[in-house]
Protein backbone atom coordinates (compact mmCIF):
# COMPACT_ATOMS: atom_id res chain seq x y z
CA UNK A 1 0.00 0.00 0.00
CA UNK A 2 1.01 3.61 -0.55
CA UNK A 3 2.56 5.24 2.50
CA UNK A 4 2.22 8.79 3.83
CA UNK A 5 3.54 10.58 6.91
CA UNK A 6 1.12 12.39 9.22
CA UNK A 7 1.09 14.30 12.47
CA UNK A 8 -0.61 12.51 15.37
CA UNK A 9 -2.86 15.56 15.77
CA UNK A 10 -4.71 14.31 12.68
CA UNK A 11 -5.84 11.18 14.58
CA UNK A 12 -9.20 11.11 16.38
CA UNK A 13 -9.87 7.64 17.76
CA UNK A 14 -10.44 5.47 14.67
CA UNK A 15 -10.55 8.35 12.20
CA UNK A 16 -7.65 10.17 10.55
CA UNK A 17 -8.16 13.34 8.52
CA UNK A 18 -5.56 14.18 5.87
CA UNK A 19 -4.83 17.73 4.72
CA UNK A 20 -2.24 19.50 2.59
CA UNK A 21 -0.33 18.33 -0.46
CA UNK A 22 -0.96 14.64 0.20
CA UNK A 23 -4.66 15.19 -0.54
CA UNK A 24 -3.88 16.30 -4.08
CA UNK A 25 -1.41 13.45 -4.58
CA UNK A 26 -3.86 10.82 -3.35
CA UNK A 27 -6.90 12.11 -5.22
CA UNK A 28 -5.44 13.58 -8.43
CA UNK A 29 -2.16 11.74 -9.03
CA UNK A 30 -2.88 8.29 -7.60
CA UNK A 31 -6.63 8.63 -8.32
CA UNK A 32 -7.60 6.80 -5.16
CA UNK A 33 -11.10 7.04 -3.78
CA UNK A 34 -13.46 5.77 -1.08
CA UNK A 35 -12.76 2.14 -0.29
CA UNK A 36 -9.08 2.28 -1.30
CA UNK A 37 -6.48 1.59 1.36
CA UNK A 38 -3.24 3.38 2.27
CA UNK A 39 -0.77 3.32 5.15
CA UNK A 40 -0.20 6.37 7.35
CA UNK A 41 2.75 6.82 9.72
CA UNK A 42 2.91 9.30 12.59
CA UNK A 43 5.95 10.83 14.31
CA UNK A 44 6.12 7.98 16.84
CA UNK A 45 6.59 5.52 13.92
CA UNK A 46 3.16 3.97 14.53
CA UNK A 47 1.76 2.67 11.26
CA UNK A 48 -1.97 2.83 10.48
CA UNK A 49 -3.54 0.83 7.68
CA UNK A 50 -6.58 2.89 6.76
CA UNK A 51 -9.47 2.88 4.31
CA UNK A 52 -10.43 6.11 2.59
CA UNK A 53 -13.96 7.00 3.70
CA UNK A 54 -14.75 10.23 1.87
CA UNK A 55 -13.46 13.52 0.49
CA UNK A 56 -14.54 16.73 2.21
CA UNK A 57 -13.43 19.78 0.21
CA UNK A 58 -9.60 19.77 0.58
CA UNK A 59 -9.51 16.98 3.18
CA UNK A 60 -9.68 13.19 3.17
CA UNK A 61 -11.33 11.25 5.97
CA UNK A 62 -9.91 7.76 6.62
CA UNK A 63 -11.02 4.93 8.89
CA UNK A 64 -8.32 3.02 10.79
CA UNK A 65 -8.31 -0.70 10.09
CA UNK A 66 -5.25 -1.68 12.13
CA UNK A 67 -2.43 0.11 13.97
CA UNK A 68 0.98 -1.36 14.67
CA UNK A 69 4.30 -0.28 16.12
CA UNK A 70 7.17 -1.59 13.98
CA UNK A 71 10.58 -2.30 15.52
CA UNK A 72 12.83 0.75 15.63
CA UNK A 73 16.62 0.61 15.61
CA UNK A 74 18.15 0.91 19.08
CA UNK A 75 21.16 2.72 17.66
CA UNK A 76 20.56 6.17 16.18
CA UNK A 77 23.01 7.31 13.51
CA UNK A 78 23.53 10.99 12.74
CA UNK A 79 25.32 11.94 9.52
CA UNK A 80 27.30 15.18 9.51
CA UNK A 81 28.35 15.97 5.96
CA UNK A 82 30.64 18.72 4.71
CA UNK A 83 28.31 20.91 2.61
CA UNK A 84 28.97 19.96 -1.04
CA UNK A 85 28.47 22.12 -4.09
CA UNK A 86 25.59 21.96 -6.54
CA UNK A 87 22.90 19.36 -6.02
CA UNK A 88 25.15 16.68 -4.53
CA UNK A 89 23.50 17.03 -1.14
CA UNK A 90 20.15 16.08 -2.71
CA UNK A 91 21.61 12.71 -3.68
CA UNK A 92 23.25 12.28 -0.27
CA UNK A 93 19.92 12.88 1.48
CA UNK A 94 18.07 10.42 -0.74
CA UNK A 95 20.57 7.59 -0.33
CA UNK A 96 21.37 8.25 3.34
CA UNK A 97 17.64 8.13 4.08
CA UNK A 98 17.37 4.76 2.32
CA UNK A 99 20.33 3.54 4.39
CA UNK A 100 18.65 4.52 7.65
CA UNK A 101 20.38 7.72 8.79
CA UNK A 102 18.28 9.21 11.58
CA UNK A 103 19.50 12.76 10.99
CA UNK A 104 21.42 14.42 8.17
CA UNK A 105 23.15 17.73 8.79
CA UNK A 106 25.29 19.73 6.35
CA UNK A 107 28.32 21.36 8.01
CA UNK A 108 30.26 24.35 6.75
CA UNK A 109 33.89 23.22 6.77
CA UNK A 110 37.08 24.98 5.70
CA UNK A 111 37.30 23.36 2.27
CA UNK A 112 33.61 23.67 1.43
CA UNK A 113 33.13 25.33 -1.94
CA UNK A 114 29.44 25.90 -1.25
CA UNK A 115 28.32 28.37 1.39
CA UNK A 116 24.88 28.99 2.95
CA UNK A 117 23.07 31.89 1.28
CA UNK A 118 19.80 33.77 1.45
CA UNK A 119 18.05 30.85 -0.24
CA UNK A 120 19.13 28.38 2.45
CA UNK A 121 15.62 28.16 3.92
CA UNK A 122 14.16 27.10 0.59
CA UNK A 123 16.90 24.54 0.11
CA UNK A 124 16.23 23.00 3.51
CA UNK A 125 12.54 22.60 2.63
CA UNK A 126 13.53 20.91 -0.63
CA UNK A 127 15.94 18.62 1.22
CA UNK A 128 13.16 17.63 3.62
CA UNK A 129 10.83 16.81 0.74
CA UNK A 130 13.56 14.62 -0.76
CA UNK A 131 14.01 12.88 2.60
CA UNK A 132 10.27 12.30 2.92
CA UNK A 133 10.02 10.83 -0.58
CA UNK A 134 13.00 8.53 0.07
CA UNK A 135 11.53 7.42 3.39
CA UNK A 136 8.26 6.49 1.68
CA UNK A 137 10.05 4.64 -1.11
CA UNK A 138 12.28 2.67 1.26
CA UNK A 139 9.38 1.86 3.63
CA UNK A 140 11.21 3.11 6.68
CA UNK A 141 9.02 3.91 9.70
CA UNK A 142 10.42 7.39 10.33
CA UNK A 143 11.70 10.35 8.36
CA UNK A 144 15.23 11.57 9.06
CA UNK A 145 15.70 14.96 10.68
CA UNK A 146 17.32 17.27 8.12
CA UNK A 147 18.81 20.47 9.47
CA UNK A 148 20.00 23.74 7.99
CA UNK A 149 23.76 24.12 7.38
CA UNK A 150 25.65 24.20 10.66
CA UNK A 151 28.65 26.41 11.38
CA UNK A 152 31.83 24.56 12.37
CA UNK A 153 31.93 25.69 16.02
CA UNK A 154 28.26 24.82 16.57
CA UNK A 155 28.84 21.45 14.96
CA UNK A 156 31.77 20.60 17.25
CA UNK A 157 29.72 21.66 20.30
CA UNK A 158 26.84 19.40 19.22
CA UNK A 159 29.07 16.31 19.28
CA UNK A 160 29.02 16.27 23.08
CA UNK A 161 25.64 14.50 23.02
CA UNK A 162 26.93 11.43 21.15
CA UNK A 163 28.23 8.18 22.64
CA UNK A 164 30.68 7.67 19.77
CA UNK A 165 31.94 9.90 16.95
CA UNK A 166 33.57 8.35 13.89
CA UNK A 167 35.33 10.59 11.37
CA UNK A 168 35.92 9.05 7.96
CA UNK A 169 39.18 10.54 6.75
CA UNK A 170 41.64 9.50 4.05
CA UNK A 171 44.55 9.97 6.47
CA UNK A 172 43.18 7.47 8.99
CA UNK A 173 44.80 4.07 9.48
CA UNK A 174 42.15 2.23 11.52
CA UNK A 175 39.35 0.29 9.79
CA UNK A 176 35.74 1.02 10.67
CA UNK A 177 35.23 -2.21 12.61
CA UNK A 178 38.01 -1.24 15.01
CA UNK A 179 36.44 2.17 15.65
CA UNK A 180 33.17 0.42 16.55
CA UNK A 181 34.55 -2.72 18.19
CA UNK A 182 33.55 -1.81 21.76
CA UNK A 183 30.60 0.42 20.93
CA UNK A 184 27.63 -0.20 23.23
CA UNK A 185 25.93 3.19 23.11
CA UNK A 186 22.79 4.30 21.33
CA UNK A 187 23.88 7.53 19.58
CA UNK A 188 26.53 7.44 16.87
CA UNK A 189 27.82 10.44 14.91
CA UNK A 190 29.33 9.91 11.47
CA UNK A 191 31.45 12.73 10.00
CA UNK A 192 32.34 13.09 6.31
CA UNK A 193 34.41 15.89 4.79
CA UNK A 194 33.52 18.03 1.75
CA UNK A 195 35.25 18.15 -1.63
CA UNK A 196 38.93 18.35 -0.79
CA UNK A 197 38.44 16.55 2.51
CA UNK A 198 38.94 17.63 6.10
CA UNK A 199 41.93 19.76 7.00
CA UNK A 200 44.49 18.53 9.53
CA UNK A 201 43.31 21.23 11.98
CA UNK A 202 39.69 20.05 11.66
CA UNK A 203 40.70 16.46 12.34
CA UNK A 204 42.61 17.56 15.45
CA UNK A 205 39.57 19.52 16.66
CA UNK A 206 37.38 16.45 16.17
CA UNK A 207 39.73 14.06 17.92
CA UNK A 208 39.94 16.57 20.78
CA UNK A 209 36.15 16.22 20.92
CA UNK A 210 36.53 12.41 21.46
CA UNK A 211 36.20 11.42 17.80
CA UNK A 212 37.86 8.32 16.37
CA UNK A 213 39.14 8.34 12.81
CA UNK A 214 38.47 5.52 10.36
CA UNK A 215 39.18 4.85 6.69
CA UNK A 216 37.10 3.43 3.87
CA UNK A 217 39.83 1.59 2.03
CA UNK A 218 42.72 2.53 -0.26
CA UNK A 219 40.66 4.47 -2.81
CA UNK A 220 39.69 8.13 -2.47
CA UNK A 221 35.90 8.41 -2.63
CA UNK A 222 33.92 11.42 -3.75
CA UNK A 223 32.18 13.38 -1.01
CA UNK A 224 28.78 12.09 -2.19
CA UNK A 225 30.00 8.46 -2.27
CA UNK A 226 31.78 8.31 1.10
CA UNK A 227 28.69 8.68 3.35
CA UNK A 228 26.88 5.91 1.50
CA UNK A 229 29.81 3.51 1.87
CA UNK A 230 30.19 4.47 5.53
CA UNK A 231 26.51 3.98 6.36
CA UNK A 232 26.35 0.63 4.57
CA UNK A 233 29.37 -0.65 6.50
CA UNK A 234 27.97 0.66 9.81
CA UNK A 235 24.62 -1.01 9.15
CA UNK A 236 26.40 -4.32 8.60
CA UNK A 237 28.66 -4.03 11.65
CA UNK A 238 25.92 -2.86 14.02
CA UNK A 239 23.23 -5.08 12.48
CA UNK A 240 20.99 -2.15 11.73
Amino acid sequence: MRRFFINSRAIDDDEIVLEGSDVHHISRVLRLGPGDRITLIDESATEYDVEIANFIEDKISCNVIVARQPPVNRIKVALFQGLPKGTKFDEIIEKATELGADSITPVVMERCVARPDAAAGGRVQRWRRIGEAAAKQSRRPTMPRIDAPLAWNKFVESLAEFDRIVVFWEGAVEPVDQALADFTGSNLAVVIGPEGGLTAAEVVALTDARALTAWLGPRILRTETAPLAALAIINFLLKR
